[in-house]
């Protein structure tokens, strides 16, 4: 995962002091961004890093703790993520979800499907997808 496991969450955290900070998350993000065929823009991975920590940072002290990096994506979530936000905004709209939802050779979902869809795992209310949605 992102920094889920403890194993990964020691990498991510490369002071060692128990903690991961937004610069941490993003150099873990890019390096996860530059290792896919082919390598994903490194750029989007700001917004997301910012996003992740964001979401995730239940005592808004700016750090990740151990448990609250618990239920963050996993690697692969995160890379289908990063896919999906053609924006590269750390976020997922109606668009850029309905293109997901089109499989190759067949019609389109309806606008009204995948905004059914995304209403489903938008618990911010924002009308957009984070990671960790």
């Amino acid at each position: 995962a992102v920094v889920a496991s403890s194993e990964s969450f020691d990498k991510t955290d490369k002071d060692n002091d128990g903690v991961v900070t937004v610069d941490e998350l993003l150099k873990d993000l890019q390096a996860k961004a530059a290792a896919q065929s082919p390598p994903l823009n490194p750029a989007p991975v700001s917004a997301q890093a910012e996003a992740t920590l964001k979401t995730a940072d239940l005592n808004e002290d700016g750090n990740l703790s151990t448990a609250e990096a618990n239920g963050l994506p996993s690697d692969a979530e995160l890379v289908k993520f990063l896919k999906a936000d053609t924006a590269q905004n750390g976020l997922i709209d109606v668009a850029e979800l309905k293109v997901v939802l089109t499989k190759e050779g067949q019609p389109a979902p309806s606008t009204a499907s995948v905004t059914g869809i995304l209403n489903k795992y938008d618990t911010d209310g924002l009308g957009t997808l984070n990671a960790k949605e």
